[in-house]
């Protein structure tokens, strides 16, 4: 995580929090609210919302918590091709076109589908490049959080609800894209 615009490395963090919640989770949320206080104070504020209920929770609720957010409720689930386009055709074409993108950079989905929401948050954090992201961003991610948003009414005491609430702040517009370097084998 060292390196690279404090912005985007935050997403990184992001992803890390996305992950099947273990160890690392309470260390990450510490560090994503340290480095958005500054830039994003709101997001920083759900993130210690966020960090309260890991301190009220046990590890072993906080698993099952994650599991009916992510794995048994439709609406909120992880990966942002089903929220744009459902699970036919186009989420297919969506999911190549992933792949595809993935391979310019020399990125690898590790173990998730590439719409998965923490690969597509590690490829922008380490790999956030110009006009492809800011089109995953704007045009993917961004929207797929507000559905998933809708899972978390107003007052939820879903813990997720606040990190993806906190994700959705540090993502909105006005976040710096890095210029392109040239990739090889790639026309720029």
């Amino acid at each position: 995580m060292e390196g690279g615009n404090p912005d985007w490395r935050v997403l990184g963090l992001f992803a890390g929090m996305l992950d099947y919640p273990g160890e690392a989770l309470a260390p990450l949320a510490e560090e994503a609210e340290k480095v958005l206080s500054e830039n994003r104070p709101e997001a920083s504020s759900l993130l210690a919302e966020f960090r309260a209920s890991l301190r009220d929770t046990s590890p072993a609720r906080m698993e099952e918590i994650y599991t009916a957010t992510f794995d048994l409720q439709a609406a909120c689930c992880p990966y942002i091709g089903v929220h744009l386009f459902g699970e036919g055709h186009k989420r297919r074409i969506f999911l190549a076109r992933l792949n595809d993108m993935y391979g310019d950079y020399r990125f690898r989905a590790a173990g998730e589908l590439p719409d998965h929401l923490a690969s597509v948050l590690r490829f922008l954090a380490d790999s956030a490049w110009g006009d492809d992201a800011r089109a995953l961003r704007e045009d993917g991610l961004l929207p797929a959080l507000e559905k998933m948003a809708e899972a978390f009414p107003e007052g939820s005491a879903n813990p997720y609800g606040k990190l993806l609430g906190a994700l959705r702040i540090a993502l909105r517009p006005g976040m710096p894209v890095k210029e392109t370097p040239p990739v090889p084998g790639r026309e720029v």
